[in-house]
């Protein structure tokens, strides 16, 4: 990981944070501010900093901090093993999470909500999810208190949740509506528009599984659609928009929508 040279680089926000120095050791810089050192080898790499409250010691110490920085890195790399090959279709700051490029806050859920008010622009719903990523500083901030079991590295249903409503590609329903969710020129447009929110709420669904959330079981559309494309090319077209994706997707979900066989979304 990349050290800053102080803990005042990520006083955005009004909260100081300091590196967590378990996964910060000392190393030459990676190139953001020039060439690299000579003979860096592997460790110069544009790897984000992990970041912790300086104020207080993180739940578990910093022993359970590490943990906790490995189990999202798991969940990175599922995501990765998924998108192989698509990271043209993503949107930057998917890449950089994918990749580990972006800096990760690790903050209780007082400092989170600071964070979040203090931040200009962000990708993700902070009132809704316990994570999002600030652009300007180009920080995954995560609430500790809701992405981890207490006392505990394992991640929670929310934290996968919150991934796939962060990483979710608007060309997704921007393509679906193009294509008025496969349904043809005889559907009204309040029938593909109900038809598209039941779509993108069954691609979500299925995503969740895909990335292995805990204790969540698919059902319903979510779990048809499944069936008949394959969860992983759901998953795929939700977080790429890509066409071909998107377009199967919407077909086979269209087939069933119209013979009457799916379940109305709910509010």
């Amino acid at each position: 990981m990349t050290l800053a040279s102080s803990s005042s680089t990520a006083r955005r926000g009004t909260l100081p944070l300091t590196p967590h120095i378990m996964l910060d050791p000392p190393l030459p810089p990676a190139r953001r501010d020039g060439p690299a050192a000579p003979g860096t080898g592997l460790f110069d790499a544009d790897v984000g900093t992990v970041w912790k409250s300086a104020h207080a010691m993180p739940d578990g110490g910093d022993a359970l901090l590490t943990m906790r920085c490995f189990s999202i890195e798991g969940l990175q790399l599922r995501l990765a093993q998924l998108l192989l090959g698509q990271e043209g279709l993503l949107r930057p700051e998917a890449v950089r999470f994918l990749a580990g490029g972006l800096d990760q806050a690790y903050v209780d859920a007082v400092s989170y909500r600071r964070l979040a008010a203090a931040a200009p622009r962000v990708i993700g719903d902070p009132d809704k999810h316990p994570l999002y990523v600030d652009l300007l500083a180009q920080r995954l901030v995560i609430d500790t208190s809701r992405c981890f079991v207490p006392g505990q590295a394992r991640i929670t249903g929310e934290t996968v949740h919150g991934v796939v409503a962060l990483l979710e590609s608007p060309q997704f329903r921007a393509v679906t509506m193009h294509h008025r969710c496969a349904l043809g020129p005889e559907a009204s447009e309040a029938e593909v528009a109900l038809a598209a929110r039941a779509l993108l709420d069954a691609a979500r669904r299925v995503a969740r599984q895909v990335l292995q959330e805990p204790d969540f079981a698919l059902s319903g559309t979510a779990e048809q659609l499944a069936r008949d494309v394959g969860p992983k090319l759901v998953a795929r077209a939700l977080f790429t928009g890509a066409v071909s994706a998107t377009s199967a997707v919407a077909a086979a979900f269209a087939a069933r929508w119209k013979t009457g066989a799916l379940p109305l979304p709910k509010d």
